[in-house]
Protein backbone atom coordinates (compact mmCIF):
# COMPACT_ATOMS: atom_id res chain seq x y z
CA UNK A 1 0.00 0.00 0.00
CA UNK A 2 2.97 2.63 -1.09
CA UNK A 3 0.32 5.14 -2.10
CA UNK A 4 -2.24 5.66 0.51
CA UNK A 5 0.74 5.37 3.01
CA UNK A 6 2.54 8.68 1.25
CA UNK A 7 2.49 12.08 2.33
CA UNK A 8 0.94 14.69 0.00
CA UNK A 9 1.51 18.98 0.85
CA UNK A 10 -2.42 20.92 0.34
CA UNK A 11 -0.67 24.18 0.11
CA UNK A 12 2.19 24.89 2.83
CA UNK A 13 0.99 21.83 5.07
CA UNK A 14 2.28 18.04 4.70
CA UNK A 15 -0.64 15.59 5.36
CA UNK A 16 1.25 12.47 6.21
CA UNK A 17 -0.63 9.94 4.21
CA UNK A 18 -3.23 10.19 1.45
CA UNK A 19 -6.42 8.87 3.70
CA UNK A 20 -9.05 11.35 4.58
CA UNK A 21 -11.95 11.32 7.07
CA UNK A 22 -14.33 12.89 5.15
CA UNK A 23 -17.20 15.28 7.44
CA UNK A 24 -20.27 13.63 8.47
CA UNK A 25 -23.05 14.97 10.72
CA UNK A 26 -23.14 13.03 14.41
CA UNK A 27 -25.43 15.33 16.87
CA UNK A 28 -22.58 14.38 19.00
CA UNK A 29 -22.52 18.30 19.62
CA UNK A 30 -24.73 20.39 22.52
CA UNK A 31 -27.77 21.49 21.76
CA UNK A 32 -26.53 25.33 21.27
CA UNK A 33 -23.49 23.55 18.91
CA UNK A 34 -20.37 23.06 21.29
CA UNK A 35 -18.08 20.51 21.52
CA UNK A 36 -18.60 17.65 24.10
CA UNK A 37 -16.42 15.22 25.51
CA UNK A 38 -18.54 12.23 23.34
CA UNK A 39 -17.48 14.33 20.13
CA UNK A 40 -13.93 15.17 20.76
CA UNK A 41 -13.21 11.35 21.65
CA UNK A 42 -15.13 10.41 18.67
CA UNK A 43 -12.33 12.44 16.30
CA UNK A 44 -10.22 11.54 18.65
CA UNK A 45 -10.48 7.72 17.52
CA UNK A 46 -9.77 8.57 14.12
CA UNK A 47 -6.78 10.29 14.36
CA UNK A 48 -5.36 7.71 16.69
CA UNK A 49 -6.60 5.31 13.69
CA UNK A 50 -3.44 6.66 11.96
CA UNK A 51 -5.61 9.04 9.03
CA UNK A 52 -3.62 11.41 7.84
CA UNK A 53 -6.46 14.40 7.71
CA UNK A 54 -9.45 14.20 9.96
CA UNK A 55 -12.62 16.13 8.34
CA UNK A 56 -14.37 17.97 11.34
CA UNK A 57 -18.56 17.92 10.29
CA UNK A 58 -20.47 20.75 8.72
CA UNK A 59 -20.58 24.02 10.47
CA UNK A 60 -22.62 26.41 9.00
CA UNK A 61 -21.09 29.89 9.17
CA UNK A 62 -24.70 31.38 9.93
CA UNK A 63 -27.53 30.25 12.41
CA UNK A 64 -30.15 30.56 8.92
CA UNK A 65 -27.85 27.73 7.56
CA UNK A 66 -28.07 25.40 10.50
CA UNK A 67 -29.44 21.96 9.33
CA UNK A 68 -29.45 19.53 12.16
CA UNK A 69 -30.48 19.56 15.69
CA UNK A 70 -26.94 19.67 17.51
CA UNK A 71 -25.36 20.72 14.52
CA UNK A 72 -21.58 21.67 15.59
CA UNK A 73 -21.47 25.90 15.49
CA UNK A 74 -18.62 27.92 14.01
CA UNK A 75 -20.96 30.71 13.29
CA UNK A 76 -19.70 33.05 16.51
CA UNK A 77 -16.44 33.38 18.10
CA UNK A 78 -18.17 31.76 21.20
CA UNK A 79 -17.57 28.49 20.01
CA UNK A 80 -13.31 28.92 19.25
CA UNK A 81 -12.87 27.28 22.60
CA UNK A 82 -14.44 24.03 21.99
CA UNK A 83 -13.34 23.66 18.83
CA UNK A 84 -9.23 23.89 20.12
CA UNK A 85 -10.36 21.38 22.07
CA UNK A 86 -11.15 19.10 18.97
CA UNK A 87 -8.08 19.93 17.22
CA UNK A 88 -5.32 19.65 19.92
CA UNK A 89 -6.73 16.13 20.50
CA UNK A 90 -6.61 15.32 16.20
CA UNK A 91 -3.13 16.64 16.40
CA UNK A 92 -1.84 15.06 19.21
CA UNK A 93 -3.03 12.00 18.20
CA UNK A 94 -0.80 12.16 14.63
CA UNK A 95 -3.19 13.80 12.26
CA UNK A 96 -4.18 17.15 10.70
CA UNK A 97 -7.43 18.36 10.97
CA UNK A 98 -9.50 20.34 8.92
CA UNK A 99 -13.43 20.90 9.54
CA UNK A 100 -16.07 21.31 7.19
CA UNK A 101 -18.13 24.76 6.26
CA UNK A 102 -21.53 23.97 5.09
CA UNK A 103 -24.58 26.21 4.84
CA UNK A 104 -28.00 24.45 3.92
CA UNK A 105 -29.24 27.10 2.51
CA UNK A 106 -33.48 25.85 1.29
CA UNK A 107 -32.74 22.92 3.14
CA UNK A 108 -32.98 23.29 6.83
CA UNK A 109 -36.45 24.48 8.88
CA UNK A 110 -37.22 27.27 10.89
CA UNK A 111 -37.80 24.92 13.55
CA UNK A 112 -34.36 24.00 13.49
CA UNK A 113 -32.18 27.12 12.83
CA UNK A 114 -34.65 29.62 14.51
CA UNK A 115 -34.86 31.87 11.17
CA UNK A 116 -36.52 31.67 7.99
CA UNK A 117 -34.50 29.28 5.10
CA UNK A 118 -32.66 30.97 2.47
CA UNK A 119 -31.62 29.82 -0.76
CA UNK A 120 -31.09 31.23 -4.67
CA UNK A 121 -34.73 30.56 -5.56
CA UNK A 122 -38.06 30.20 -3.36
CA UNK A 123 -38.05 26.42 -4.99
CA UNK A 124 -39.42 23.66 -3.07
CA UNK A 125 -37.73 21.69 -0.79
CA UNK A 126 -38.98 17.90 1.32
CA UNK A 127 -36.32 18.61 4.68
CA UNK A 128 -36.15 15.52 7.37
CA UNK A 129 -35.54 16.66 10.47
CA UNK A 130 -36.84 13.85 12.52
CA UNK A 131 -39.99 14.32 10.49
CA UNK A 132 -40.63 15.71 7.16
CA UNK A 133 -41.98 19.05 6.19
CA UNK A 134 -42.16 20.72 2.70
CA UNK A 135 -40.06 24.18 3.26
CA UNK A 136 -40.39 26.98 0.33
CA UNK A 137 -37.22 29.09 1.27
CA UNK A 138 -37.02 33.01 0.77
CA UNK A 139 -34.58 33.91 -2.57
CA UNK A 140 -31.20 35.91 -1.73
CA UNK A 141 -31.33 39.21 -2.59
CA UNK A 142 -28.12 40.57 -3.38
CA UNK A 143 -27.27 41.76 -0.06
CA UNK A 144 -28.12 39.02 1.54
CA UNK A 145 -25.71 37.16 -0.97
CA UNK A 146 -23.20 39.82 0.28
CA UNK A 147 -23.95 38.68 3.78
CA UNK A 148 -23.81 35.35 3.45
CA UNK A 149 -20.48 35.82 1.55
CA UNK A 150 -19.12 37.37 4.80
CA UNK A 151 -19.94 34.66 7.28
CA UNK A 152 -18.34 32.18 5.13
CA UNK A 153 -15.04 33.97 4.95
CA UNK A 154 -15.39 35.22 9.03
CA UNK A 155 -16.35 31.24 9.86
CA UNK A 156 -13.37 29.63 7.66
CA UNK A 157 -10.82 32.57 9.70
CA UNK A 158 -11.99 31.55 13.26
CA UNK A 159 -11.47 27.77 11.88
CA UNK A 160 -8.09 28.98 11.56
CA UNK A 161 -7.89 30.63 15.66
CA UNK A 162 -9.52 26.96 16.34
CA UNK A 163 -6.05 25.59 15.17
CA UNK A 164 -7.39 23.57 12.33
CA UNK A 165 -5.18 22.91 9.59
CA UNK A 166 -7.19 23.56 6.59
CA UNK A 167 -11.18 24.44 5.64
CA UNK A 168 -13.49 22.38 3.48
CA UNK A 169 -16.00 24.35 1.40
CA UNK A 170 -19.23 22.26 1.18
CA UNK A 171 -20.68 22.65 -2.44
CA UNK A 172 -21.85 19.15 -2.14
CA UNK A 173 -24.99 17.31 -1.45
CA UNK A 174 -27.62 19.53 -2.26
CA UNK A 175 -26.59 22.44 0.65
CA UNK A 176 -26.35 26.13 -0.23
CA UNK A 177 -23.43 26.10 -2.75
CA UNK A 178 -24.54 23.46 -4.81
CA UNK A 179 -28.28 24.80 -4.95
CA UNK A 180 -26.97 27.50 -6.76
CA UNK A 181 -24.92 25.71 -9.10
CA UNK A 182 -28.02 23.32 -9.95
CA UNK A 183 -31.01 24.46 -12.10
CA UNK A 184 -33.20 22.74 -9.98
CA UNK A 185 -32.78 24.90 -7.31
CA UNK A 186 -31.46 27.79 -8.85
CA UNK A 187 -34.05 29.60 -11.53
CA UNK A 188 -32.65 33.54 -11.14
CA UNK A 189 -31.86 35.44 -14.25
CA UNK A 190 -29.52 37.69 -12.47
CA UNK A 191 -25.87 37.33 -12.40
CA UNK A 192 -26.14 34.71 -10.27
CA UNK A 193 -28.56 32.39 -12.17
CA UNK A 194 -28.74 31.09 -15.62
CA UNK A 195 -25.62 30.53 -17.34
CA UNK A 196 -23.12 27.94 -15.82
CA UNK A 197 -20.60 30.53 -15.10
CA UNK A 198 -23.41 32.80 -13.85
CA UNK A 199 -24.22 29.71 -11.70
CA UNK A 200 -21.09 28.77 -10.49
CA UNK A 201 -20.34 32.36 -9.67
CA UNK A 202 -21.43 32.04 -5.69
CA UNK A 203 -19.40 29.25 -5.02
CA UNK A 204 -16.34 31.52 -6.71
CA UNK A 205 -17.53 33.94 -5.05
CA UNK A 206 -17.06 32.62 -1.26
CA UNK A 207 -13.69 30.46 -2.73
CA UNK A 208 -12.45 33.79 -3.61
CA UNK A 209 -13.45 35.62 0.30
CA UNK A 210 -12.10 32.97 2.29
CA UNK A 211 -9.20 33.17 0.27
CA UNK A 212 -8.61 36.77 0.68
CA UNK A 213 -8.78 36.23 4.53
CA UNK A 214 -6.57 33.28 4.66
CA UNK A 215 -4.16 33.71 1.78
CA UNK A 216 -1.46 30.96 2.93
CA UNK A 217 -4.20 28.59 4.43
CA UNK A 218 -5.45 24.96 2.61
CA UNK A 219 -8.79 25.20 1.35
CA UNK A 220 -10.77 22.13 0.15
CA UNK A 221 -13.84 22.52 -2.04
CA UNK A 222 -16.13 19.61 -1.96
CA UNK A 223 -18.61 19.31 -5.21
CA UNK A 224 -21.27 16.97 -6.55
CA UNK A 225 -19.79 16.37 -9.42
CA UNK A 226 -23.30 14.87 -11.13
CA UNK A 227 -26.59 15.27 -9.42
CA UNK A 228 -28.32 12.20 -10.74
CA UNK A 229 -31.18 14.39 -11.64
CA UNK A 230 -33.12 14.69 -14.63
CA UNK A 231 -32.16 18.44 -15.47
CA UNK A 232 -29.87 19.05 -12.73
CA UNK A 233 -26.17 19.41 -12.86
CA UNK A 234 -24.00 17.54 -14.81
CA UNK A 235 -20.64 16.00 -14.46
CA UNK A 236 -19.44 18.16 -17.58
CA UNK A 237 -20.74 21.48 -16.07
CA UNK A 238 -18.97 19.79 -12.58
CA UNK A 239 -15.50 19.28 -14.36
CA UNK A 240 -15.60 22.94 -15.91
CA UNK A 241 -16.67 24.57 -12.18
CA UNK A 242 -14.04 22.46 -10.62
CA UNK A 243 -11.35 24.12 -13.07
CA UNK A 244 -12.83 27.64 -11.98
CA UNK A 245 -12.68 26.73 -8.23
CA UNK A 246 -8.74 25.51 -9.34
CA UNK A 247 -7.95 29.20 -10.70
CA UNK A 248 -9.55 30.82 -7.99
CA UNK A 249 -7.46 29.10 -5.23
CA UNK A 250 -8.64 26.12 -4.41
CA UNK A 251 -6.15 23.83 -2.85
CA UNK A 252 -7.81 20.27 -3.57
CA UNK A 253 -11.30 19.20 -4.97
CA UNK A 254 -13.28 16.53 -3.13
CA UNK A 255 -15.18 14.69 -5.74
CA UNK A 256 -18.62 13.56 -4.11
CA UNK A 257 -21.52 13.19 -6.28
CA UNK A 258 -25.75 13.40 -5.81
CA UNK A 259 -28.18 16.06 -3.79
CA UNK A 260 -31.27 15.81 -2.40
CA UNK A 261 -33.41 15.62 -5.60
CA UNK A 262 -31.06 12.44 -7.00
CA UNK A 263 -33.69 10.07 -8.70
CA UNK A 264 -34.35 7.22 -8.38
CA UNK A 265 -33.44 8.65 -4.36
CA UNK A 266 -31.12 10.68 -2.43
CA UNK A 267 -29.53 7.84 -0.65
CA UNK A 268 -27.15 7.73 -3.74
CA UNK A 269 -25.36 10.30 -1.25
CA UNK A 270 -24.18 8.06 0.84
CA UNK A 271 -23.78 4.76 -1.54
CA UNK A 272 -25.89 1.91 0.18
CA UNK A 273 -24.70 -1.30 -0.30
CA UNK A 274 -26.39 -2.08 -3.31
CA UNK A 275 -23.98 0.10 -5.41
CA UNK A 276 -20.87 -0.90 -6.45
CA UNK A 277 -17.75 -0.19 -4.50
CA UNK A 278 -16.14 3.37 -6.08
CA UNK A 279 -19.32 4.37 -7.66
CA UNK A 280 -17.81 8.34 -7.36
CA UNK A 281 -14.23 7.18 -8.91
CA UNK A 282 -15.16 8.20 -12.20
CA UNK A 283 -16.23 11.45 -11.90
CA UNK A 284 -12.83 12.16 -9.57
CA UNK A 285 -10.96 10.89 -12.42
CA UNK A 286 -13.08 13.48 -14.88
CA UNK A 287 -11.85 16.26 -12.42
CA UNK A 288 -8.23 15.03 -11.84
CA UNK A 289 -7.67 15.28 -15.92
CA UNK A 290 -8.48 18.88 -15.93
CA UNK A 291 -7.18 20.31 -12.99
CA UNK A 292 -3.40 20.50 -11.44
CA UNK A 293 -4.04 20.24 -7.82
CA UNK A 294 -4.94 17.32 -5.42
CA UNK A 295 -8.58 15.15 -5.90
CA UNK A 296 -9.62 13.69 -3.02
CA UNK A 297 -11.70 10.56 -4.29
CA UNK A 298 -14.98 9.34 -2.00
CA UNK A 299 -17.87 6.55 -2.03
CA UNK A 300 -17.20 2.84 -0.91
CA UNK A 301 -13.43 2.92 -0.67
CA UNK A 302 -12.97 1.23 2.29
CA UNK A 303 -11.39 -2.22 0.50
CA UNK A 304 -7.95 -0.99 0.86
CA UNK A 305 -6.83 -2.69 -2.45
CA UNK A 306 -9.67 -0.96 -4.58
CA UNK A 307 -7.98 2.44 -2.72
CA UNK A 308 -4.78 2.01 -3.82
CA UNK A 309 -5.53 1.01 -7.16
CA UNK A 310 -7.70 4.11 -7.43
CA UNK A 311 -4.21 6.22 -6.47
CA UNK A 312 -1.52 3.73 -8.53
CA UNK A 313 -4.00 4.09 -11.63
CA UNK A 314 -3.44 8.01 -10.85
CA UNK A 315 -7.43 8.45 -10.66
CA UNK A 316 -7.35 10.54 -8.00
CA UNK A 317 -4.27 12.31 -5.11
CA UNK A 318 -6.41 11.13 -2.02
CA UNK A 319 -9.09 8.68 -0.40
CA UNK A 320 -11.98 9.61 1.97
CA UNK A 321 -13.07 6.83 3.97
CA UNK A 322 -16.04 8.34 6.20
CA UNK A 323 -18.30 4.96 6.93
CA UNK A 324 -15.35 2.66 7.12
CA UNK A 325 -13.32 4.63 9.26
CA UNK A 326 -16.93 5.16 11.36
CA UNK A 327 -16.64 0.97 11.66
CA UNK A 328 -13.15 0.73 12.01
CA UNK A 329 -11.31 3.47 13.41
CA UNK A 330 -8.12 1.91 13.35
CA UNK A 331 -8.22 1.24 9.06
CA UNK A 332 -5.19 2.90 8.28
CA UNK A 333 -2.86 1.69 11.22
CA UNK A 334 -4.14 -2.52 10.30
CA UNK A 335 -3.79 -1.74 6.47
CA UNK A 336 -0.21 -0.02 6.56
CA UNK A 337 1.13 -2.83 9.37
CA UNK A 338 -0.57 -5.97 7.23
CA UNK A 339 -3.09 -6.51 9.25
CA UNK A 340 -5.93 -6.50 6.73
CA UNK A 341 -7.69 -9.91 7.69
CA UNK A 342 -8.75 -8.29 11.31
CA UNK A 343 -10.26 -5.26 9.59
CA UNK A 344 -14.23 -4.92 10.95
CA UNK A 345 -15.51 -4.16 7.72
CA UNK A 346 -18.35 -1.80 6.68
CA UNK A 347 -21.21 -3.37 5.24
CA UNK A 348 -22.61 -0.32 3.99
CA UNK A 349 -26.50 -0.78 5.93
CA UNK A 350 -26.27 3.26 6.32
CA UNK A 351 -27.36 2.70 10.19
CA UNK A 352 -25.06 5.88 10.90
CA UNK A 353 -26.97 8.24 8.55
CA UNK A 354 -30.30 6.35 9.60
CA UNK A 355 -29.99 7.08 13.25
CA UNK A 356 -28.74 10.66 12.53
CA UNK A 357 -31.66 11.77 10.26
CA UNK A 358 -33.78 10.24 12.97
CA UNK A 359 -32.44 12.75 15.72
CA UNK A 360 -30.18 10.42 17.34
CA UNK A 361 -26.13 10.55 17.93
CA UNK A 362 -24.51 8.43 15.19
CA UNK A 363 -24.58 4.93 15.93
CA UNK A 364 -22.75 1.94 13.86
CA UNK A 365 -24.29 -1.56 13.50
CA UNK A 366 -21.21 -3.45 12.98
CA UNK A 367 -19.04 -0.57 15.79
CA UNK A 368 -20.74 -0.03 18.88
CA UNK A 369 -18.66 2.04 20.10
CA UNK A 370 -18.55 4.84 17.58
CA UNK A 371 -20.21 7.66 19.15
CA UNK A 372 -19.35 6.47 22.41
CA UNK A 373 -15.70 6.68 22.30
CA UNK A 374 -15.50 8.98 25.17
CA UNK A 375 -16.82 6.22 27.55
CA UNK A 376 -13.31 4.36 27.29
CA UNK A 377 -9.56 6.08 27.53
CA UNK A 378 -7.88 7.05 24.16
CA UNK A 379 -4.68 7.84 25.22
CA UNK A 380 -1.27 7.65 23.84
CA UNK A 381 0.29 7.24 27.40
CA UNK A 382 3.33 4.81 27.39
CA UNK A 383 2.30 4.10 30.93
CA UNK A 384 -1.68 3.57 31.16
CA UNK A 385 -2.72 4.93 34.57
CA UNK A 386 -5.91 2.87 35.13
CA UNK A 387 -7.23 -0.42 34.79
CA UNK A 388 -10.79 -0.49 32.60
CA UNK A 389 -13.44 -3.04 33.06
CA UNK A 390 -15.62 -2.96 30.30
CA UNK A 391 -18.99 -5.81 29.84
CA UNK A 392 -18.56 -9.35 28.66
CA UNK A 393 -20.06 -10.96 25.59
CA UNK A 394 -18.52 -10.13 21.67
CA UNK A 395 -18.73 -6.34 21.80
CA UNK A 396 -16.68 -6.43 25.13
CA UNK A 397 -13.91 -8.70 23.76
CA UNK A 398 -13.98 -6.77 20.93
CA UNK A 399 -13.33 -3.16 23.32
CA UNK A 400 -10.87 -4.77 25.38
CA UNK A 401 -9.02 -5.90 22.08
CA UNK A 402 -9.42 -1.91 20.76
CA UNK A 403 -8.14 -1.19 23.71
CA UNK A 404 -4.90 -3.09 24.48
CA UNK A 405 -4.06 -2.28 21.24
CA UNK A 406 -4.06 1.09 22.14
CA UNK A 407 -1.54 0.18 25.59
CA UNK A 408 -4.54 0.29 28.31
CA UNK A 409 -4.93 -2.23 30.97
CA UNK A 410 -7.99 -4.10 30.38
CA UNK A 411 -9.86 -6.75 32.84
CA UNK A 412 -13.35 -8.19 31.67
Amino acid sequence: MSHLFTPIILRNTEIPNRLVFPAMTTRLADSEGYVTDEMTAYYEARALGGVGLVTVEMCSPELAGRHRAHELGIYDDKFIPGLKSITQAIKDAGAKASIQIGHAGGHTRQDVSGELPIAPSAVEHIVEEKDVRLVIPIEMDKNRIDQTIRAFSKAAVRAKEAGFDAVELHGAHGYLLFQFLSPLDNVRTDEYGGSLRNRARFSIDVLKACRRSLPDFPIIFRISLEEYAPGGFTAEEGVQVAQWLAEAGADAIHVSAASYRSQPSAAIMIPPMIHEPGLFVPWAQMVRRKVKIPVIAVGQLNEPALAEETLESRYADMIAIGRGLIADPDWPLKVSTGEVKKLRICIACNTCIDTMRQGKPLRCLVNPWAGRENEFVLSKAKKPKRILVVGGGPSGLEAARMLSIKGHKVTL
